[in-house]
């Protein structure tokens, strides 16, 4: 190869040193700049707390069951819970993966768990968290399903 085409190439590879550079700088100022989630919204989880005082105990629930519940009159407290935490219009996949990213949390003596899928999506298992122990998540046949009154 002639020197101009080392010189040449050399141009090029500074370059592209130059512009990797400059991206990953920009990368880093975008992560700075990226709004860090916040903890789990106090208002959504006192709603979660009256569902599960009102239903009284152990129950299993999908997205589209907590959104047909908080459409309820008489749920407007969830609804507006849930909008602020998800945003509105309220949309399954939205309220889904907020549900996950609660599970797992002490939330204030509770502790929600996905614990089965089926056609109609993900299944939630909310519990008092004092009661947990390694087995006791209830088994899809034994928990109640939550019951949306129309």
């Amino acid at each position: 190869m002639s020197d101009e085409g080392l010189v040449l190439l050399r141009e090029i590879l500074a370059g592209q040193r130059a512009l990797t550079s400059q991206v990953q700088a920009l990368h880093a100022a975008v992560e700075r700049e990226r709004p860090r989630r916040p903890e789990p919204d106090v208002a959504a989880i006192a709603s979660l707390r009256e569902i599960f005082a009102a239903l009284g105990g152990d129950f299993l629930f999908t997205t589209g069951d907590l959104i047909e519940h908080a459409a309820l009159p008489e749920c407007a407290k969830l609804h507006a819970a849930l909008v602020a935490a998800t945003g509105s219009p309220l949309r399954a996949r939205r309220v889904g993966k907020w549900l996950r990213w609660l599970s797992g949390r002490d939330l204030g003596g509770l502790l929600l768990e996905r614990v089965d899928e089926d056609r109609y999506g993900a299944q939630w298992a909310l519990r008092e968290l004092r009661e947990l122990t390694p087995n006791s998540l209830p088994e899809r046949s034994e928990a109640r399903k939550m019951r949306v009154s129309k």
